[in-house]
């Protein structure tokens, strides 16, 4: 590699090593997330989504700046852009080190995807749930008058149920 291939590649790997911080740390927050889920904690929930937003938010500015690079790569280089590859550049530079933070990277992706489906998972499962009893809630008011009980804890037999008294 030339010193003036080496600003780019730098840059490149600094853009990529901080991604790689960044996803390890938004996959810290996505398992405190399913424990939140779990434990059924919105306020926890709330912080938790709003910190993942700033996460994100940083993650697509770094993304921008690693598309200005791979341009900026592919112009200088006279590479076409869609050819713009880590295996390519690991060769074309003879520096394995982009591949190195490549696997570290797709690592971190593929456990966040993972965390990800869990905690769908668990979203969907709550909901399910809140339905079942929401649907269970009202069908019990659907059914007519419900069952009074005397002092004495016998069955009242009369009309209606506590309910259904006019006030």
């Amino acid at each position: 590699m030339t010193d003036t291939h080496r600003p780019l590649r730098d840059e490149l790997v600094r853009i990529v090593s901080e991604e790689c911080v960044l996803y390890a740390q938004l996959l810290a927050l996505m398992k405190a997330k399913t424990d939140i889920l779990v434990n059924n904690d919105v306020g926890a929930l709330n912080k938790n989504t709003s910190d993942v937003n700033e996460f994100i938010a940083h993650l697509e500015d770094l993304e921008s700046a690693r598309k200005d690079v791979i341009l900026a790569i592919s112009q200088k280089e006279n590479i076409p852009l869609k050819e713009v590859t880590v295996t390519r550049l690991t060769t074309h530079w003879n520096d394995p080190s982009l591949i190195e933070l490549q696997q570290k990277l797709q690592a971190v992706m593929q456990d966040l995807k993972d965390i990800n489906q869990r905690n769908q998972r668990l979203v969907k499962q709550a909901h399910d749930m809140f339905s079942f009893m929401r649907d269970l809630f009202y069908s019990a008011f659907a059914q007519g008058p419900a069952t009074s009980y005397t002092s004495e804890g016998k069955i009242d037999q009369r009309e209606g149920g506590s309910f259904e008294k006019e006030i």
